[in-house]
């Protein structure tokens, strides 16, 4: 029922989008309303990646994901959009948004070059646009914080690399990086697709992130997440599924960059994420997760494009 329903989305390209027509137009024509401000900031406890760590599935060898039906990894990596990783602080949704911020602007540069933003002012901004002093945010808080400030590129040298272990309350960026960061927010918006108090998609949003998808535009989500060591890792196609089982615990943040339809996975098919704990982690980064943990689990999606 779910391959029938989600084959009615809006056809495109698949593979690797070069140059995809983003546009409120083709938003409208989804069907999808966007939403910048007024959602309810759903308070949810972050997992703590520490305590997460599942094995290394070895370096992103797949041949760029060959078998999927849509990808945009080698985008993201013709752009040099390299990944990162948030550390053992409750970050996710900051690093998930500024990537989609990061591959925006790359995809505006035609992926011949990118620009690596500072994820310590992403932080601060979104505080200060919400008058929170918090580590980490959510999709409503960040929205604010990128409209009202934007977002400054890292600063040279780059005195928060690797990103700060400990959280600082007492941040402020300097004016000059303030005034940089300016001209990110006139370049890039970004938009909430949906939110939920309880975790479930509906089949509507599931077509959404699909098209959009298709279209060469990232969807990050927030969504559920096992219990540590709660896993269950299914091979299909030569790649691993890993699903969650058991109880959850917490919440993740992360950016689908990708899919592939299948009858032997569950639900349908699986979603490639990026993630934001090191090379280290999954295949180079990235990991695979079925549709249908996916569509049981996933609380809110947020994207990205031009203001």
């Amino acid at each position: 029922m779910f391959l029938a329903l989600i084959s009615m989305a809006v056809t495109g390209q698949s593979r690797s989008p070069q140059n995809p027509n983003f546009s409120k137009q083709m938003i409208s024509d989804m069907g999808i309303s966007t939403q910048r401000r007024g959602l309810a900031k759903v308070k949810r406890d972050w997992v703590n990646p520490n305590g997460f760590k599942v094995a290394n599935f070895g370096p992103k060898n797949l041949g760029k994901f060959p078998l999927l039906d849509v990808e945009l990894e080698s985008n993201i990596e013709k752009a040099g959009i390299a990944i990162e990783a948030q550390g053992e602080r409750g970050t996710c949704t900051i690093f998930a948004t500024k990537f989609l911020v990061e591959y925006e602007l790359a995809r505006q540069a035609k992926f011949q070059s990118s620009v690596r933003l500072n994820p310590e002012f992403l932080n601060w901004s979104a505080n200060a646009a919400t008058a929170t002093s918090g580590d980490g945010s959510s999709f409503p808080g960040v929205i604010e914080g990128l409209d009202e400030y934007g977002c400054s590129q890292w600063d040279v040298p780059k005195v928060y690399k690797p990103f700060k272990a400990d959280f600082d309350p007492k941040y402020q960026p300097s004016d000059s990086a303030r005034l940089k960061a300016k001209s990110v927010k006139e370049k890039v918006g970004l938009y909430q697709l949906f939110t939920h108090s309880s975790p479930g998609l509906t089949t509507k949003e599931m077509i959404w992130i699909d098209a959009l998808l298709k279209r060469g535009v990232p969807v990050a989500v927030g969504q559920q997440w096992p219990e540590s060591g709660a896993w269950k890792t299914q091979v299909v196609d030569g790649v691993k599924i890993l699903d969650g089982t058991g109880p959850v615990k917490g919440a993740h943040t992360m950016a689908i960059v990708g899919y592939k339809k299948t009858a032997k996975a569950p639900g349908g098919g699986y979603f490639l994420f990026r993630n934001s704990w090191s090379e280290g982690w999954g295949y180079g980064g990235y990991h695979f997760m079925s549709f249908e943990w996916v569509r049981g689990h996933t609380y809110d999606a947020c994207i990205a494009g031009p203001p």
